[in-house]
Protein backbone atom coordinates (compact mmCIF):
# COMPACT_ATOMS: atom_id res chain seq x y z
CA UNK A 1 0.00 0.00 0.00
CA UNK A 2 1.56 3.53 -1.15
CA UNK A 3 0.50 5.18 1.34
CA UNK A 4 3.61 7.26 1.62
CA UNK A 5 3.68 8.42 -2.30
CA UNK A 6 1.72 11.76 -1.58
CA UNK A 7 0.69 14.10 -4.32
CA UNK A 8 -0.81 17.65 -3.82
CA UNK A 9 -3.76 18.54 -5.37
CA UNK A 10 -5.61 21.26 -4.99
CA UNK A 11 -8.80 21.05 -2.79
CA UNK A 12 -12.58 21.72 -4.40
CA UNK A 13 -14.21 21.54 -0.88
CA UNK A 14 -12.07 23.80 0.89
CA UNK A 15 -10.01 26.55 -1.13
CA UNK A 16 -7.33 27.73 0.80
CA UNK A 17 -6.19 24.09 1.93
CA UNK A 18 -4.06 21.48 0.69
CA UNK A 19 -5.57 17.83 0.00
CA UNK A 20 -2.80 15.21 -0.11
CA UNK A 21 -4.35 12.13 -2.06
CA UNK A 22 -2.54 8.23 -1.90
CA UNK A 23 -1.65 8.01 -5.84
CA UNK A 24 -3.85 6.19 -7.77
CA UNK A 25 -7.04 6.73 -5.33
CA UNK A 26 -10.24 8.54 -5.70
CA UNK A 27 -9.64 12.13 -5.04
CA UNK A 28 -12.80 12.33 -3.23
CA UNK A 29 -12.43 10.21 -0.97
CA UNK A 30 -8.78 12.34 0.31
CA UNK A 31 -8.07 13.48 3.27
CA UNK A 32 -8.06 17.40 3.36
CA UNK A 33 -4.83 19.20 5.59
CA UNK A 34 -4.38 22.33 6.45
CA UNK A 35 -1.41 24.63 4.98
CA UNK A 36 0.10 24.27 8.78
CA UNK A 37 0.04 20.86 8.26
CA UNK A 38 -3.54 19.71 10.48
CA UNK A 39 -6.12 17.05 9.68
CA UNK A 40 -8.93 18.52 9.07
CA UNK A 41 -11.49 15.74 7.59
CA UNK A 42 -10.88 12.03 8.48
CA UNK A 43 -12.32 8.80 7.78
CA UNK A 44 -10.39 7.87 4.71
CA UNK A 45 -9.10 4.36 4.41
CA UNK A 46 -5.40 3.95 5.39
CA UNK A 47 -6.06 6.90 8.16
CA UNK A 48 -5.77 6.27 12.13
CA UNK A 49 -6.76 8.89 14.14
CA UNK A 50 -5.54 8.69 17.73
CA UNK A 51 -8.70 9.74 20.11
CA UNK A 52 -7.84 13.18 21.53
CA UNK A 53 -9.43 12.39 24.24
CA UNK A 54 -6.07 10.99 25.81
CA UNK A 55 -4.61 14.12 24.82
CA UNK A 56 -4.96 15.61 28.46
CA UNK A 57 -1.00 15.27 29.56
CA UNK A 58 -2.92 13.29 32.27
CA UNK A 59 -4.23 9.46 30.82
CA UNK A 60 -1.59 7.16 29.71
CA UNK A 61 -1.83 7.27 25.72
CA UNK A 62 0.51 4.33 25.32
CA UNK A 63 -1.58 2.16 24.27
CA UNK A 64 -4.15 4.20 22.40
CA UNK A 65 -1.22 5.25 20.21
CA UNK A 66 0.39 1.95 19.70
CA UNK A 67 -2.73 0.32 19.09
CA UNK A 68 -3.40 2.98 15.91
CA UNK A 69 0.30 2.18 14.97
CA UNK A 70 -0.71 -1.81 14.79
CA UNK A 71 -3.57 -1.04 12.86
CA UNK A 72 -1.44 0.90 10.31
CA UNK A 73 0.78 -1.98 10.47
CA UNK A 74 -1.86 -4.67 10.23
CA UNK A 75 -3.54 -2.92 6.49
CA UNK A 76 -0.33 -2.45 5.06
CA UNK A 77 0.31 0.79 6.13
CA UNK A 78 -1.29 3.97 6.44
CA UNK A 79 -1.04 7.40 7.96
CA UNK A 80 -1.38 7.39 12.21
CA UNK A 81 -2.53 11.33 13.19
CA UNK A 82 -1.81 12.64 16.62
CA UNK A 83 -4.23 15.56 17.16
CA UNK A 84 -3.35 18.56 19.43
CA UNK A 85 -2.73 17.49 22.84
CA UNK A 86 -0.20 16.21 25.54
CA UNK A 87 0.20 12.87 25.32
CA UNK A 88 1.18 11.08 28.10
CA UNK A 89 2.98 8.06 27.47
CA UNK A 90 4.13 5.61 30.33
CA UNK A 91 4.86 2.18 28.29
CA UNK A 92 7.53 2.29 26.23
CA UNK A 93 9.12 2.11 23.27
CA UNK A 94 6.57 2.55 21.08
CA UNK A 95 6.69 0.34 17.81
CA UNK A 96 5.94 1.92 14.13
CA UNK A 97 6.31 -0.16 11.11
CA UNK A 98 6.60 -0.36 7.55
CA UNK A 99 4.37 1.57 5.38
CA UNK A 100 3.97 3.92 8.02
CA UNK A 101 3.48 7.71 8.09
CA UNK A 102 3.45 9.03 11.70
CA UNK A 103 2.01 12.69 11.66
CA UNK A 104 1.83 15.32 15.25
CA UNK A 105 -0.44 17.90 14.18
CA UNK A 106 0.33 21.33 15.14
CA UNK A 107 0.11 21.22 19.02
CA UNK A 108 0.41 18.04 19.42
CA UNK A 109 3.25 16.84 22.02
CA UNK A 110 4.55 13.46 22.50
CA UNK A 111 5.33 13.26 26.84
CA UNK A 112 8.30 10.59 27.86
CA UNK A 113 6.69 9.44 31.41
CA UNK A 114 8.88 6.46 32.66
CA UNK A 115 12.50 5.73 32.38
CA UNK A 116 12.77 3.41 29.33
CA UNK A 117 15.07 4.26 26.91
CA UNK A 118 13.28 4.70 23.98
CA UNK A 119 10.12 6.34 23.20
CA UNK A 120 9.44 5.24 19.12
CA UNK A 121 11.97 2.62 17.62
CA UNK A 122 10.95 1.05 14.31
CA UNK A 123 9.92 -2.85 14.92
CA UNK A 124 9.44 -5.23 17.86
CA UNK A 125 12.31 -6.72 19.96
CA UNK A 126 12.14 -10.26 18.07
CA UNK A 127 12.89 -9.29 14.73
CA UNK A 128 15.43 -10.01 13.00
CA UNK A 129 16.02 -8.70 9.40
CA UNK A 130 19.54 -7.99 8.98
CA UNK A 131 20.93 -5.25 6.30
CA UNK A 132 18.77 -2.78 5.39
CA UNK A 133 15.52 -5.21 5.06
CA UNK A 134 13.80 -4.07 8.48
CA UNK A 135 10.73 -1.46 8.76
CA UNK A 136 11.50 1.10 6.21
CA UNK A 137 9.41 3.47 4.40
CA UNK A 138 8.48 5.30 7.30
CA UNK A 139 7.98 9.38 7.51
CA UNK A 140 7.77 10.78 11.46
CA UNK A 141 6.65 14.48 11.26
CA UNK A 142 5.51 17.43 13.03
CA UNK A 143 4.66 18.21 16.67
CA UNK A 144 6.97 18.40 19.96
CA UNK A 145 8.72 14.68 21.56
CA UNK A 146 9.11 15.92 25.36
CA UNK A 147 11.49 13.44 26.89
CA UNK A 148 11.43 15.00 30.12
CA UNK A 149 15.11 14.27 31.21
CA UNK A 150 15.30 16.22 33.91
CA UNK A 151 12.60 13.88 35.50
CA UNK A 152 12.93 10.97 33.98
CA UNK A 153 16.53 10.40 34.03
CA UNK A 154 17.61 7.39 32.88
CA UNK A 155 19.54 7.30 29.51
CA UNK A 156 17.23 7.29 26.87
CA UNK A 157 17.05 8.08 22.66
CA UNK A 158 13.96 9.58 21.46
CA UNK A 159 13.87 7.79 18.28
CA UNK A 160 15.97 4.87 17.18
CA UNK A 161 16.10 3.21 13.87
CA UNK A 162 17.79 0.02 12.76
CA UNK A 163 17.86 -2.32 9.81
CA UNK A 164 15.55 0.28 7.93
CA UNK A 165 15.18 1.81 4.41
CA UNK A 166 13.86 5.39 3.58
CA UNK A 167 13.39 6.67 6.97
CA UNK A 168 12.43 10.07 6.91
CA UNK A 169 11.92 12.42 10.25
CA UNK A 170 11.29 16.00 9.40
CA UNK A 171 9.71 19.30 10.88
CA UNK A 172 9.48 18.13 14.41
CA UNK A 173 11.41 19.20 17.78
CA UNK A 174 12.87 17.10 20.51
CA UNK A 175 13.38 18.51 23.73
CA UNK A 176 16.18 17.18 26.96
CA UNK A 177 16.74 13.72 26.15
CA UNK A 178 18.87 12.38 28.83
CA UNK A 179 21.87 10.85 28.07
CA UNK A 180 21.50 9.05 24.59
CA UNK A 181 20.37 10.42 21.63
CA UNK A 182 17.11 12.45 19.94
CA UNK A 183 17.58 10.09 17.42
CA UNK A 184 19.93 7.20 16.44
CA UNK A 185 19.63 6.13 12.57
CA UNK A 186 21.87 2.19 12.84
CA UNK A 187 22.36 0.38 10.07
CA UNK A 188 20.09 2.61 8.01
CA UNK A 189 20.04 2.93 4.29
CA UNK A 190 18.55 6.58 2.99
CA UNK A 191 17.88 7.92 6.21
CA UNK A 192 16.57 12.10 6.13
CA UNK A 193 16.16 14.43 9.25
CA UNK A 194 15.10 17.38 7.92
CA UNK A 195 13.94 21.20 9.43
CA UNK A 196 14.04 19.77 13.07
CA UNK A 197 14.59 21.64 16.63
CA UNK A 198 17.02 19.67 19.04
CA UNK A 199 16.81 21.35 21.98
CA UNK A 200 18.45 20.32 25.27
CA UNK A 201 20.24 17.32 26.68
CA UNK A 202 20.96 15.62 29.79
CA UNK A 203 25.26 14.50 29.98
CA UNK A 204 26.42 13.38 33.20
CA UNK A 205 29.59 11.49 34.29
CA UNK A 206 32.21 11.28 31.61
CA UNK A 207 29.40 11.14 28.82
CA UNK A 208 30.27 14.17 27.42
CA UNK A 209 30.22 13.80 23.94
CA UNK A 210 26.63 12.75 23.37
CA UNK A 211 25.20 13.43 19.36
CA UNK A 212 21.61 15.06 18.83
CA UNK A 213 22.12 12.29 15.94
CA UNK A 214 23.95 9.49 15.81
CA UNK A 215 25.07 7.64 12.95
CA UNK A 216 26.13 3.84 13.93
CA UNK A 217 26.41 0.66 12.55
CA UNK A 218 24.72 -2.88 13.81
CA UNK A 219 26.91 -4.07 16.25
CA UNK A 220 26.34 -6.01 19.63
CA UNK A 221 25.51 -3.70 22.12
CA UNK A 222 25.70 0.06 20.69
CA UNK A 223 21.50 -1.11 19.29
CA UNK A 224 19.93 -2.52 22.41
CA UNK A 225 16.12 -2.37 20.83
CA UNK A 226 16.87 -5.29 18.58
CA UNK A 227 19.64 -7.42 16.20
CA UNK A 228 20.67 -9.05 13.93
CA UNK A 229 23.83 -7.41 15.32
CA UNK A 230 25.68 -8.01 11.93
CA UNK A 231 28.13 -4.77 11.56
CA UNK A 232 25.91 -3.36 8.75
CA UNK A 233 26.77 0.32 8.67
CA UNK A 234 24.34 3.79 7.55
CA UNK A 235 24.95 4.37 3.90
CA UNK A 236 23.04 8.05 2.18
CA UNK A 237 22.00 9.98 5.44
CA UNK A 238 20.80 13.73 5.37
CA UNK A 239 20.76 15.96 8.28
CA UNK A 240 19.53 19.69 6.78
CA UNK A 241 17.86 22.67 7.80
CA UNK A 242 17.93 21.80 11.60
CA UNK A 243 18.65 23.74 14.47
CA UNK A 244 20.91 22.15 18.16
CA UNK A 245 21.27 24.06 21.05
CA UNK A 246 19.63 24.48 24.70
CA UNK A 247 16.11 24.37 25.51
CA UNK A 248 16.68 26.04 29.08
CA UNK A 249 15.41 23.85 31.19
CA UNK A 250 16.57 23.44 34.27
CA UNK A 251 19.13 20.46 34.50
CA UNK A 252 19.37 20.45 31.24
CA UNK A 253 22.81 21.88 28.52
CA UNK A 254 22.55 22.73 25.05
CA UNK A 255 23.41 19.56 22.74
CA UNK A 256 27.78 18.53 23.08
CA UNK A 257 26.96 17.86 19.16
CA UNK A 258 24.74 17.64 16.46
CA UNK A 259 25.32 15.26 14.50
CA UNK A 260 28.29 12.35 14.41
CA UNK A 261 29.67 8.83 14.99
CA UNK A 262 31.52 8.40 17.92
CA UNK A 263 32.16 4.47 17.63
CA UNK A 264 34.42 2.39 15.56
CA UNK A 265 32.56 1.02 12.26
CA UNK A 266 33.50 -2.04 10.72
CA UNK A 267 33.01 -1.31 6.93
CA UNK A 268 32.72 2.84 7.90
CA UNK A 269 29.42 4.81 6.62
CA UNK A 270 28.58 5.65 3.36
CA UNK A 271 27.41 8.86 1.81
CA UNK A 272 26.40 11.32 4.62
CA UNK A 273 25.57 14.96 3.93
CA UNK A 274 25.07 17.57 6.88
CA UNK A 275 24.76 20.63 4.99
CA UNK A 276 22.60 23.98 6.43
CA UNK A 277 22.20 23.27 10.36
CA UNK A 278 22.51 25.78 12.99
CA UNK A 279 24.31 24.85 15.98
CA UNK A 280 23.86 27.03 18.88
CA UNK A 281 26.40 27.19 22.06
CA UNK A 282 27.32 23.71 21.07
CA UNK A 283 29.83 23.02 23.46
CA UNK A 284 31.93 19.91 21.67
CA UNK A 285 33.16 18.97 17.79
CA UNK A 286 29.34 20.59 16.05
CA UNK A 287 29.59 17.62 13.43
CA UNK A 288 31.85 14.28 14.92
CA UNK A 289 32.45 12.72 11.46
CA UNK A 290 34.16 9.23 12.59
CA UNK A 291 34.53 6.65 9.71
CA UNK A 292 32.35 8.63 7.81
CA UNK A 293 33.16 7.94 4.16
CA UNK A 294 32.38 9.97 1.03
CA UNK A 295 30.85 12.43 3.18
CA UNK A 296 29.38 16.61 2.49
CA UNK A 297 29.58 18.82 4.96
CA UNK A 298 28.90 22.33 4.47
CA UNK A 299 26.97 25.56 5.36
CA UNK A 300 26.35 24.82 8.81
Amino acid sequence: MPILDMDPGTSPEAPGTLSFYAQGSDPSTGFQVTTSGDIISGGTPGQFIVDPAYGDGETDASAAIQAQLDAARDAGGGQVVIPQGDYLCTDLPLYIYENTRLTLNQGATMVRGSNDNAFLVNGDPDQNDGVYTGQGNIVIEGGTWNMQGATFTTYATCIGIGHATDVTVQNTTILDVPGWHAIEFNSTYKGRVLNCLFRGVIQSGDRTFTEAIQIDDATTGRFPWFGPYDDTSCEDIEVSGNTFGASGTVGTTAWRRSAGSHSTSVNGHQNIRVIGNYCDTLADDAIHADYWNNFVISGN
